[in-house]
């Protein structure tokens, strides 16, 4: 079904049909979501979450083919509520932090002078250790473990499964003991991290860095503490407060902008966001954005290594948009999420 889509897209595009509906669609907005770079396999672990270098610097060039105007954050909501977007624009957001966003995806936005947004989530940047959920997927991913090899972690978990034991380790260790299991998982699977990986694996970026971007223009904003948001509201507003406070203290200033870990939201989210001031929240709901559209659940393209450069360019164009509306208007749930 998806080689017909291509082909579909390809058709279109040779047509003129991208390029009529990036006209019927330029005074939508688009914003797009990345998270990591990939520095070795990470894209070929979880491509919906980590970039291969050259994919992404294609992505670019793609947006310099299409002459779109990309806008930092603050400034396209400004203009989409005001009604003063008049010709394809585009907001480039980045979640969680990651190393390889700063250390390779800047470099490459720098080049092409592209405004970047990035969401930072606290908990981990803090801590400066491996995110352990990634950390033991990626484990599993490398090694592909036996039952029997499992069982030799000795861990009080039913049935040794993956998720089980990232369950057990999130709800019953504490951070330390945490980093303990990752480093006996990979000592006990025999995974082995590369000197140029391990420094840099699984893990957010400094607040020395983070610091860095920012004095150089990089807009930084709210990603939760713990990348999770509750429905119930003293959990929700802890989450958000302890995220902006930390932001604070490291860059000296209220944050109001806000993105949805793993892209998961509900309307019950919206008073106590607004309630707490933030003027813009995203999701990864696949669609383009309008003067009607809630800031408080702005969709964004989520762009990964399991996109082909057409499928980017049918997000880009609006084509992407236009299947959204008419799913929905069939009931079929677009909905996505990451990690």
């Amino acid at each position: 079904m998806r080689k017909i889509k291509i082909f579909i897209f390809k058709i279109l595009k040779i047509v003129g049909v991208f390029n009529l509906t990036l006209f019927l669609t330029r005074k939508k907005l688009r914003i797009f979501c990345y998270h990591g770079l990939s520095y070795e396999d990470e894209h070929l672990f979880i491509p919906s979450l980590f970039i291969a270098q050259d994919t992404f610097l294609r992505r670019m060039k793609i947006l310099k083919k299409y002459n779109i105007n990309v806008l930092k954050l603050n400034d396209a909501h400004e203009k989409n509520i005001r009604a003063e977007i008049n010709k394809p624009s585009a907001v480039l957001t980045f979640d969680d932090g990651f190393i390889s966003t700063f250390e390779l995806a800047l470099p490459i936005l720098e080049e092409y002078s592209y405004d970047s947004t990035i969401y930072i989530t606290s908990y981990y940047q803090k801590y400066q250790n491996p995110i352990f959920r990634l950390a033991v997927r990626y484990f599993f991913w490398k090694k592909k473990p036996t039952r029997e090899l499992v069982k030799k972690l000795d861990l009080p978990v039913k049935n040794h499964k993956m998720w089980e034991i990232i369950k057990y380790g999130e709800t019953e260790l504490k951070e330390n003991e945490r980093q303990e299991l990752l480093e006996k998982i990979r000592i006990t699977f025999g995974v082995e991290i590369s000197k140029n990986l391990e420094s840099k694996f699984m893990k957010l970026d400094t607040n020395k860095n983070i610091l860095e971007a920012y004095k150089n223009g990089v807009d930084i904003q709210l990603h939760t503490h713990r990348h999770r948001l509750p429905i119930e509201r003293e959990q929700c507003e802890k989450e958000i407060l302890e995220n902006k406070a930390y932001l604070k203290e490291l860059l000296g200033v209220e944050l109001d902008h806000f993105c949805y870990p793993s892209g998961i939201w509900s309307p019950e989210h919206l008073p106590i966001l607004k309630d707490l001031g933030v003027k813009t929240a995203t999701t990864c709901d696949p669609a383009l954005i309008n003067p009607s559209t809630d800031p408080l659940a702005y969709p964004r393209f989520l762009d990964s290594d399991e996109k082909t450069d057409i499928e980017f360019e049918a997000d880009l164009c609006g084509i992407t948009h236009i299947l959204v509306v008419l799913k929905e208007l069939v009931g079929i749930n677009t909905k996505t999420t990451t990690y």
